[in-house]
């Protein structure tokens, strides 16, 4: 869009990164933040989810921080990937696996769900998401850290330690952090020449969609591009998580903006998105039947 803009007509962006990749993400943390704090109160709202699963707020930090101060163990046994051995899992792995249920909008209904079920002491469901992140992934972890060594740049981070939220979650986010500088500082790559972008000089009309649930690109990072674009249009699809485009709202305002982009699209299915409602799965089996998802992200993995 920058420097070949010849021939594009318009462009749909769908959970957009900051143009300034910062690998300190403040807002990624601000919003795992938000959307714990928006899932514990609609739960509460809701009169069958706040009666399941009374004071999951108060439960759910309690067992952040017993984890804390006593991680738990679980064994993994995978014949097909030749693992059999104990990991631990602390609280600032449990605040993980929320994040990785609130951010797929598969998944965020059967939240308090799951997570009353790990306060719970069962670990089912969190062993088969570390068993799954062993299996190929449609994302190449090789790709992404070559990208991030060589263009993300490495911050202070006393915006995120001042941040006031939970500190587990600011942990979290700085073990990520330190990680990802080990990883980048053993590989030993140089810095790539960053292409001289001005984005403010980008005239092409930019529909940008996110989802209200997504931690991963925040929506704050969202409108911040599409303040910078010349001819943005920013939406944000509610109870959604990363990765919009699939539902049919996010596809109905593509649609629209597609045929004429340089006019406001159509929103007006925003206001009919159904609201989020908290379910018990459906069925009886244990959680090697539920929701084939993952992301490399697990201590042990990293």
């Amino acid at each position: 869009m920058n420097e070949f803009p010849e021939g594009i007509r318009s462009a749909t962006l769908d959970s957009v990164v900051h143009i300034d990749d910062d690998v300190v993400n403040v807002e990624a943390a601000k919003a795992i933040d938000q959307r714990l704090l928006s899932i514990f109160a609609d739960c509460e709202a809701q009169q069958i989810c706040g009666r399941d699963y009374p004071d999951l707020e108060q439960r759910f930090w309690n067992e952040v921080n017993r984890l804390n101060e006593t991680p738990a163990t679980i064994r993994l046994v995978s014949e097909e990937f030749e693992v059999d051995h104990d990991v631990s899992f602390d609280g600032k792995d449990l605040v993980y696996y929320a994040q990785l249920k609130l951010e797929r909008s598969n998944t965020m209904k059967f939240v308090p769900y799951r997570l009353d079920r790990v306060i719970r002491g069962n670990y089912s469901d969190v062993r088969l998401e570390m068993l799954e992140d062993l299996e190929d992934s449609l994302v190449s972890f090789g790709t992404m850290l070559s990208t991030r060594c060589t263009q993300s740049t490495f911050n202070d981070t006393s915006a995120l330690t001042t941040l006031p939220i939970h500190q587990t979650i600011i942990d979290r986010e700085l073990d990520s952090y330190n990680s990802m500088l080990l990883i980048c500082n053993s590989w030993e790559t140089d810095k790539a020449n960053k292409l001289e972008i001005s984005i403010s000089s980008i005239n092409i009309p930019t529909l940008i969609l996110n989802g209200e649930f997504d931690i991963r690109t925040p929506s704050a990072d969202a409108v911040t591009v599409s303040q910078l674009l010349n001819q943005a249009y920013f939406v944000e699809i509610p109870d959604t998580g990363h990765g919009v485009i699939l539902k049919s709202c996010a596809r109905i305002i593509a649609d629209s903006f597609l045929e004429n982009p340089y006019n406001q699209p159509d929103v007006g299915c925003v206001d009919e998105v159904e609201p989020l409602i908290f379910y018990k799965p459906d069925f009886k089996s244990t959680s090697e039947t539920i929701l084939n998802f993952s992301w490399k992200q697990w201590p042990f993995l990293r």
